[in-house]
């Protein structure tokens, strides 16, 4: 099982701290993004 980080992922999160969660923009370059391959099953 390995982890990656996910651009993808960043900007969608990015998105909606944009728009629902303002009082996190300050973190947004502290957060990291990653996805997870757990082989499928």
């Amino acid at each position: 099982m390995g982890y990656e980080k996910s651009p993808r992922i960043r900007e969608i999160a990015e998105r909606l701290i944009d728009s629902h969660h303002p009082h996190l923009k300050d973190a947004k370059e502290l957060i990291e993004y990653y996805t997870r391959d757990d082989g499928g099953g």
